[in-house]
Parts: structure tokens; C-alpha cells; sequence
């Protein structure tokens, strides 16, 4: 329904000769991605900023992969739009999430802050196994119009990311709300 409201307005405004266009810029932001040693912001969520950095490239190249599939009637694919419209939810609510703990860390201390990194951690590698599901339905849709190697080649890395003990995070953020007797963010 929000993808009929919202993103079938903007795409048909979009023209015939903006989508190709756009799905060329994917491309291209996707291979300049692909180059040079990553660089984060905060070493204290390397694990989770090379997460970011896989989510983003894997929504950019999805977009454009789309966009190049289908063209104008893209605004008809509501499947399509609806699961590229989870994972860039995913992939900026993990942004979002990571900023704001990073900016908890730096005014306070880590060790102060330790429910908020688990919080930040767990979240992390929750949104990976969303984004990568939406990846999968993407791909799968995709698939039957053509060639979708590269794509699935960065929803696999979205698969790449390290373990996270959620269990462990999530009992020792319980023991942090339940010490403190109520919700201390």
C-alpha cells in the first residue's frame, strides 16, 4: 500500500530516460564501492560499519538492477518495490542505530554504555538476516528476467557477517533494565 501511495508516484515521474540513467549510476556507485580499503567511522563497530557498507551496496545495486529489469513498469511491480523499500529501511535504521550509539560512546564511555553497543550489535545482525531475506526475494524475481550473479553475489555478503551471541547480548541487556527497573536510554 505504501509503495502504491508513495514510491508509484515518484517512479512514474521518473521518465523513460531517467531509469536507465539511474540504474547506470547503481552500477557505477556499486563498482567504486568495490574499490579501495574501507574506512569506518568508529573502530569500536568495524564488524558492523563493513555490514553497512554490504547493505548499502547490495540495496544501491538491487535499485538499479531493478530499475534496469523492468523500466517504466517498475511502478507496477509492488513485490519488487516493497521488498527493495525493507532493505532500505533495514539499511538506514542499522545506520541510524550505529551513529547514535557511536555519538552514546563518545559523550559517556564504552564501559558505560555496554547494554547500548549490545542493543546496537544485536540490531545489526538482526537487519542482516532481513535485508538478506528481502535480497533473496529480490533476486528471486529478478532471476527470471535475466542475469543476477552480481547481485546475488552481494546479498552473499550480507551472509558473511561474523556471529553475533544475540542470546548472550540479550541477557546481559535484560540484567542492565531489570538493575536499573526501568528503560535507562
Amino acid at each position: 500500500m505504501v509503495e502504491k501511495l508513495l514510491v508509484q508516484p515518484a517512479l512514474h515521474k521518473l521518465g523513460d530516460t531517467l531509469l536507465p540513467a539511474v540504474a547506470a549510476a547503481a552500477n557505477s556507485k556499486v563498482v567504486a564501492a568495490g574499490q579501495g580499503a574501507p574506512s569506518f567511522p568508529d573502530p569500536l563497530f568495524n564488524r558492523e560499519y563493513e555490514l553497512l557498507a554490504c547493505a548499502k551496496k547490495f540495496v544501491v545495486l538491487a535499485l538499479g538492477f531493478a530499475a534496469s529489469t523492468y523500466g517504466k513498469q517498475l511502478q507496477d511491480e509492488q513485490e519488487v518495490l516493497g521488498h527493495v523499500a525493507d532493505a532500505v529501511m533495514q539499511t538506514y535504521a542499522l545506520e541510524s542505530a550505529l551513529l547514535r550509539t557511536s555519538k552514546m560512546v563518545a559523550a559517556k564511555s564504552e564501559q558505560k554504555c555496554s547494554a547500548a553497543i549490545d542493543i546496537a550489535r544485536i540490531f545489526a545482525s538482526d537487519a542482516a538476516d532481513r535485508v538478506l531475506y528481502s535480497g533473496k526475494q529480490i533476486i528471486a524475481a529478478l532471476s527470471a528476467a535475466g542475469d543476477t550473479v552480481l547481485l546475488q553475489e552481494a546479498a552473499s555478503q550480507l551472509s558473511l557477517y561474523p556471529a553475533f551471541n544475540t542470546v548472550a547480548a540479550r541477557r546481559r541487556i535484560a540484567d542492565v533494565l531489570m538493575k536499573a527497573g526501568r528503560y535507562p536510554f
